[in-house]
């Protein structure tokens, strides 16, 4: 076998340490830098969009907040509204009622007297007609 006569060990040596050397330097000064070049850049983008993405979410927490606040703000300030609506409703309400009683308390006075007249009329009427009727018996019966 080729590999294992001494030889050809000093050439396979030197031409090793001649390709170790390229392949290394190579690698050391080509290769790696521009991987660490990459691997920096990487970082400092990952970097970057954390920090943006932190400053975005203290942000939207700030928003969130103000519009909670708001929120809170516009429920009470239209209950405020609601309530006041509904007091000056209530006051309608007590207002037209009041006049409703006072006109039904009108129209049944005014029920009363008529009632009233309607039964001194039905009297007075009924009266006249039973003397009448009595006034035709006995002039039928005299006759």
């Amino acid at each position: 076998m080729p590999q294992f006569d001494f030889t050809t060990y000093l050439s396979q040596i030197f031409w090793f340490g001649i390709c170790f050397a390229i392949l290394f330097l190579s690698a050391h000064y080509l290769i790696l830098p521009r991987i660490r070049e990459i691997l920096e850049k990487r970082a400092n983008l990952i970097e970057t969009d954390q920090n943006l993405a932190s400053e975005i979410s203290i942000k939207t927490d700030e928003i969130n907040k103000e519009a909670e606040l708001n929120l809170q703000q516009a429920n009470l300030h239209y209950q405020n509204k609601i309530a006041e609506i509904l007091k000056v409703n209530q006051q309608i309400r007590d207002k037209k009622i009041t006049e409703l009683k006072e006109s039904l308390e009108l129209k049944v006075s005014k029920s009363r007297e008529e009632i009233k007249d309607f039964i001194e009329s039905s009297k007075i009427n009924n009266t006249k007609i039973i003397n009448s009727i009595t006034e035709i018996i006995k002039n039928k019966i005299t006759q």
